[in-house]
């Protein structure tokens, strides 16, 4: 059983060629092995694009989405034996977008992501 589902659309295409300096350093993380590569698999180079997309906008259920990957995909590279790598690069992704945002955010939006333990 393949954990892929359909991307929503073709405009959800990503360049990780076109990812800034910050986001290419969470890049070189080491990808978890997966015993078997089939079509729909969790590639090095579709951990690395999943990790670009969180850092970018935060969400690890938006970037499945934006993939077309089934999150349990995600929970098992997570809790690879493996995977302390790419649950690193997960939260630093996660970090940076969050950064990001709030610098973006008006004053009284940054009260709310800070009382709500966003940043």
């Amino acid at each position: 059983m393949s954990d892929s589902q359909q991307p929503a659309n073709d405009a959800e295409a990503f360049d990780i060629d076109k990812v800034d300096d910050e986001i290419k350093a969470l890049l070189g993380f080491e990808p978890v092995p997966r015993a078997v590569i089939v079509k729909g698999s969790w590639t090095p180079e579709l951990q690395r694009e999943f990790i670009a997309r969180v850092a970018v906008h935060g969400s690890i259920q938006q970037a499945c989405d934006e993939m077309g990957k089934n999150r349990t995909g995600f929970t098992r590279l997570s809790k690879h034996k493996q995977g302390a790598s790419f649950r690193e690069a997960c939260r630093k992704a996660a970090e940076l977008a969050r950064q990001r945002i709030a610098a973006q955010a008006r004053p009284e939006e940054r009260f709310q992501f800070e009382r709500h333990g966003y940043f």
